[in-house]
């Protein structure tokens, strides 16, 4: 196939309930990757993955989402020529500094760690899971104060598999990855394979439910409120007294919520961290003393 001439930019007005919906479809369909703003996504396709069936296809699909009364604004797009593309799409993500010892950064920064720093490679093909976004953040520096040494780590949706890699370097004994789309699968490997984890982080393409039954020091999901919901019960089966969780995704206006959930299920909040909108998480199940 012949290089694209130009790449378009699209802009999909949304609420973060409808993020994953529409980024799943996007990537199905080519998308090089997606930048995720407060109230909008946006979505970059090469010249030959965008046709006029693909803007039917998604016109579609959007107004279904918001038959189901999702939050979802009418797209638009521009193009952006080929030589201001690579220099646009670098320009997007550069270090950035989680905690006083991880910095997560691109594979084209010469950045070199000082003394007792933890660097985390991610090549940003999915732009979920870069560091960039504060429900990321607020996983990395909770998995950092959380995470004890040679402790086994279960991350659900992995997606970049940045909370993988980072429980890999503060330490685990064995990381296991699940996602359940093979585009961010795809990415996960790639960026393990960077880190040169490979030998800690196994990863596995299908949900939670289908993972064999085994025990967990720490379990690690950065999703959304309805799905963690949904995943408690599943959780339990791989904890145990000990075990502790880092949920992170949920936003502030769900916290209240989110409360009730857990101690539905019999969870008990250990600690909670805010950035913004949204909230980081980690709590336990309650003993039955």
């Amino acid at each position: 196939m012949n290089k694209p001439t130009f790449w378009l930019e699209w802009s999909i007005p949304s609420s973060f309930e409808s993020f994953e919906a529409i980024e799943n479809f996007l990537f199905e369909n080519g998308c090089t990757g997606c930048e995720e703003k407060k109230g909008l996504i946006k979505a970059y396709f090469s010249e030959h993955n965008c046709t006029e069936e693909f803007h039917q296809h998604f016109n579609t699909y959007l107004m279904n989402l918001t038959a189901l009364g999702l939050n979802v604004g009418t797209p638009t797009f521009r193009i952006i020529p080929t030589e201001d593309w690579n220099h646009r799409w670098r320009s997007f993500f550069k270090p950035i500094q989680i905690t006083e010892r991880m910095i997560v950064k691109p594979p084209w920064s010469k950045l070199k760690p000082s003394r007792g720093q933890i660097i985390i490679e991610i090549n940003p093909k999915m732009a979920f899971g870069t560091g960039h976004h504060a429900t990321t953040q607020l996983c990395l520096e909770l998995l950092e104060c959380y995470l004890k040494p040679k402790e086994n780590v279960l991350d659900i949706g992995t997606g970049s598999g940045i909370l993988s890699i980072a429980a890999a370097k503060l330490g685990a004994n064995k990381v296991l990855a699940l996602d359940t789309e093979e585009n961010a699968i795809e990415n996960a490997r790639e960026n393990i394979r960077l880190n040169h984890v490979e030998n800690c982080v196994e990863i596995h393409h299908h949900p939670v439910g289908k993972l064999p039954f085994q025990t967990f020091n720490l379990l690690v999901a950065n999703i959304n409120r309805t799905t963690l919901t949904s995943l408690l019960p599943k959780l339990k089966r791989y904890s145990d007294d000990h075990s502790r969780f880092i949920l992170s995704g949920i936003l502030q206006e769900e916290r209240t919520q989110m409360g009730n959930d857990l101690t539905a299920n019999r969870f008990q909040l250990i600690e909670l961290k805010i950035r913004g909108e949204w909230c980081g998480m980690v709590v336990q199940i309650k003993s039955s003393g």
